[in-house]
């Protein structure tokens, strides 16, 4: 059975983020290439977010990448998601096209009481709370971006407990959009 990969479009906000605190050369020689048309087995991401997050000692790394992303960034299934009618379409979209980024991680959409619900996991490997915060991120600002809904109404779920600081999670979320840690 083939290792499972995902794309450098995914790890490329990270290197970004790395170079501007000034290390770049050791990341990128560690990684060994940085087209972002290649793809990168799931295991090499994991162990490059544990070595960059050591090598910055920044835990928030995920969403100071997630921060680094544009519209574009992620070409075809981003502009096929934007054409979509509706969001409820778009995430259906996103949920069959996501292995093209990562295939690894799954993508769960389900309408529950009016309200829809997105689940992001990685079944095959434990996500590291930089690859967990990038994914929420990305999928968040990715939205206000294209859609622009009342950050009210969104409400964010962190399988990990609260870290000390909030600082970095109020540039990436609005302060009226809900977050919760510790959450299944």
């Amino acid at each position: 059975m083939l290792e499972p990969t995902l794309s450098m479009r995914l790890v490329r906000p990270f290197l970004d983020v790395i170079k501007a605190k000034g290390h770049p050369e050791q990341m990128l020689r560690f990684l060994g290439r940085s087209d972002v048309d290649s793809r990168i087995s799931v295991r090499s991401a994991v162990k490059l977010l544990d070595h960059a997050v050591r090598l910055t000692r920044d835990p928030d790394l995920g969403l100071r990448a997630a921060l680094h992303t544009s519209i574009g960034d992620y070409d075809a299934l981003e502009y096929a998601a934007a054409s979509c009618s509706d969001v409820a379409q778009a995430l259906d979209l996103l949920k069959r096209y996501f292995p093209l980024l990562n295939e690894a991680s799954e993508v769960s959409v389900q309408r529950v009481d009016g309200q829809v619900h997105l689940q992001l996991y990685q079944p095959c490997s434990a996500a590291s709370r930089a690859a967990i915060d990038f994914a929420l991120g990305v999928s968040y600002l990715g939205h206000m971006r294209w859609v622009g809904s009342d950050p009210a109404e969104w409400e964010i779920w962190f399988p990990y407990p609260e870290p000390a600081s909030l600082e970095v999670y109020g540039l990436v979320f609005h302060s009226s959009t809900r977050l919760r840690f510790d959450a299944p």
